[in-house]
């Protein structure tokens, strides 16, 4: 006997807007690259940073992903919409602003109590990055994860991030310059 198809379901089918899953991959691949960093992160952790900071780095990390998953899972559901492209753009940087700065505040707290205990690992360092103007490097190993982080404290760190922001600015600027 072959299956049938109730009516009910095919209307649903063809009423229901269909969902783009470009945002969705792009959330999903957001999180397995974060989730890569966390790896790497923990696996070659330094030996003299606190246990306590890679279990915080962890945590701003998971808050990253949370919020790129719901940041691009909301933008797949509201591009079905006539939203327009500003209000999607400030959906996602409204969603991502949010966690990011959720995440940001727990590393926080962390720091505040390494600092209070009188570790010297966290000296220097804040909730967004590294100010030390008596340090006179301009880039310092990261207090958490791979690379290096900017010293805010240093003139040519500062240069380099105002760099980094003019070239964001007119990157958004340009297109609508150009109407």
């Amino acid at each position: 006997m072959p299956r049938v198809v109730p009516f009910a379901v095919l209307a649903l089918a063809f009423t229901v807007p269909r969902i783009s899953l470009a945002p969705l991959l792009l959330g999903l691949l957001i999180v397995v690259v974060l989730e890569l960093s966390v790896w790497a992160s923990e696996r070659w952790a330094r030996s003299d940073v606190p246990s306590a900071i890679i279990a915080a780095g962890t945590r701003f990390v998971r808050h990253l992903q949370l919020g790129s998953v719901i940041a691009c899972a909301g933008f797949a559901v509201l591009s079905t919409f006539s939203l327009g492209r500003v209000r999607l753009i400030g959906f996602v940087l409204l969603v991502s602003g949010v966690t990011f700065s959720t995440g940001a505040n727990q590393f926080g707290r962390t720091l505040d109590e390494l600092k209070r205990q009188g570790v010297p690992q966290v000296q220097g360092w804040t909730r967004y990055g590294y100010v030390n103007r008596k340090d006179p490097r301009a880039a310092v190993p990261k207090l958490y994860g791979l690379g290096y982080a900017l010293n805010l404290g240093n003139p040519k760190g500062r240069q380099v991030i105002g760099s980094l922001v003019v070239i964001a600015v007119l990157t958004l600027l340009l297109p609508l310059l150009h109407r």
